[in-house]
């Protein structure tokens, strides 16, 4: 997720989202596995890297398959 505001390693979080077209909202929680923090000297944004966290099969199912369409 690009932010100006990464959040730390390990914190764990709440989240909600829609998946497009006719897809469920979700909330879960989430981890944060890796950030990056903004430096001028590079054109990367500042972000981070999260994981579920005890999502069930089949939301994560929809969210690989929400992913992967092209």
């Amino acid at each position: 997720i690009s932010t100006v505001n990464p959040r730390n390693i390990g914190e764990e979080f709440s989240i909600s989202f829609k998946i497009p077209k006719d897809g469920p909202r979700v909330i879960c929680r989430c981890r944060v596995v890796w950030k990056r923090e903004y430096d001028p000297k590079t054109l990367i944004e500042p972000g981070m890297g999260m994981e579920f966290v005890g999502l069930d099969p089949e939301t994560g199912k929809r969210i690989d398959e929400w992913v992967e369409k092209p």
